[in-house]
């Protein structure tokens, strides 16, 4: 928030050659806003990747992040937070920058004053099975060993979060229809990916809690 004052100068009188002569271009480049973990970018995963722009140019060796799966080394990083919505999620980096060599990619669950490293990456690609959905995991994205930093877009990247599809019939009011025979007509269907729910009440005994579920629905042809 504090302003600061930016001073050019040369030791020769500048008058005595051409204007084009003593020409220069000057920019003020800061660190990411996502330099650390408490300023994580919010990314929303979709079952298409929808990517958003990244850099880890000026950003700065996190020593004190937990390196969990990682060797030891130093990490020039970036980090980014999503809420999960599926128990599988896929975090891809693209388009990265010629400095960007040494892509890492490690999730955290926890907070920002307490990670707990879950899982690790070499390279530009991490899915991540074992998820619960609606709990948040950070994400941080390195290059190791190396400052990837410099002019232009050699730091730059793009970062999406993708989920796999629920089923069709993920919600009671989308029940795949059944049809009733004096015969087994047997429907093929496949509850991965499937959302969680929390039914009320208790089955064969048992209180339900949360629970994966796909619905199906008959017309009655008889009693039983």
């Amino acid at each position: 928030g504090n302003v600061y004052y930016t001073r050019v100068y040369v030791t020769a009188d500048p008058a005595n050659l051409t204007t084009a002569a003593w020409d220069f271009d000057i920019c003020v480049q800061s660190q990411p806003v996502n330099d650390e973990c408490t300023g994580a970018v919010t990314l929303t995963p979709g079952t298409a990747c929808v990517n958003t722009a990244g850099t880890l140019d000026l950003a700065t060796a996190n020593a004190a992040t937990p390196l969990g799966c990682f060797a030891a080394g130093t990490y020039y990083d970036v980090w980014y937070k999503f809420v999960a919505v599926s128990s599988t999620e896929t975090i891809t980096l693209s388009s990265l920058g010629a400095n960007f060599t040494a892509p890492r990619i490690q999730v955290y669950s926890g907070s920002c004053a307490g990670l707990v490293s879950v899982s690790c990456a070499s390279g530009t690609s991490l899915t991540q099975t074992g998820l619960t959905p609606g709990n948040t995991y950070y994400v941080r994205v390195a290059n190791f060993n190396v400052n990837p930093s410099g002019f232009g877009t050699v730091a730059d990247f793009s970062i999406c979060i993708t989920t796999k599809a629920p089923p069709v019939n993920d919600a009671c009011g989308a029940a795949t229809l059944l049809a009733s025979g004096i015969t087994c007509n047997s429907v093929t269907s496949n509850i991965q990916f499937a959302t969680s729910a929390a039914p009320a009440g208790s089955c064969g005994g048992a209180t339900l809690t949360t629970t994966y579920d796909i619905w199906f629905r008959f017309i009655a042809t008889s009693s039983t």
